[in-house]
């Protein structure tokens, strides 16, 4: 039995409105909601299934408010399709870790997510992208699947990456796939999760409505102000990662 400190609750619904914001239109929310979990008592292990839940919630909410604007459904399904080996190999790679070789490799990823933000950022060309499922970008998103699948904090910055950098989407279509594909790939993780019994399900509950919430409102503010507002939460979520990482809070 874990025994939450008082309070605690209160914390991670608004943690979690705050991750959902940004997910939902950028990424790094993980790397605010997972440390919470940990600080709260619950092992890596448990947190990082835990973490599951919101992300579910506020894909499946974010997805649905942008499928008002964007129609490219089918191209989502692919995307989504493709991570899904990937996410199912790095979610059963992930449960029979231990606890403390997951912290370690947590510190890891967050360590080379501070390298990522503070290398210059690179200007994408802005294409009418036509999307070609070669050897290489199928590759890249059995990779993306596989990451989702293990550890899932920062993913959003790779889809973004893969989706801008590679297949040259401007970032509003990118961020309305970036949606679909990570609800796509935590579908079968929080399954995997869930049966290797590694989630806290009344914190996740809490987590998942403060980041549905959060996700929805941030989407719908999105498609009404354009690839500026997303710029600017892109912006804010590299701020608070890079606070995080300089321990700051």
């Amino acid at each position: 039995m874990i025994n939450i400190p008082f309070g605690f609750e209160i914390l991670l619904f608004f943690v979690g409105f705050l991750a959902g914001m940004i997910n939902a239109v950028s990424g790094g929310g993980s790397i605010i909601t997972l440390p919470v979990l940990i600080l709260m008592g619950l092992p890596a292990g448990l947190a990082n299934g835990t973490n599951r839940i919101g992300v579910f919630f506020q894909s499946l909410s974010s997805f649905i408010a942008y499928r008002e604007k964007y129609k490219e459904f089918k191209l989502s399904l692919i995307f989504g399709l493709l991570t899904i080996p990937g996410a199912i190999a790095g979610a059963l790679i992930s449960t029979h870790l231990s606890n403390a070789l997951y912290e370690k490799i947590l510190a890891a990823v967050v360590i080379l997510i501070g390298v990522y933000l503070v290398l210059p950022s690179k200007k994408f060309e802005q294409e009418d992208a036509i999307v070609k499922f070669n050897f290489l970008n199928v590759s890249i998103l059995l990779l993306i699947g596989f990451y989702g699948g293990f550890m899932q904090v920062g993913v959003g910055f790779i889809i973004l990456a893969f989706l801008q950098g590679v297949i040259k989407m401007d970032l509003m279509r990118a961020n309305s796939h970036k949606v679909f594909m990570a609800f796509a790939f935590t579908v079968p993780s929080l399954i995997i999760f869930i049966l290797a019994g590694e989630i806290h399900y009344l914190n996740g509950l809490i987590l998942a409505v403060g980041t549905s919430l959060g996700a929805w409102i941030s989407s719908k503010l999105a498609l009404k102000k354009g690839e500026k507002f997303i710029k600017f939460f892109l912006v804010i979520s590299v701020l608070l990662v890079s606070l995080k990482l300089l321990k700051v809070y």
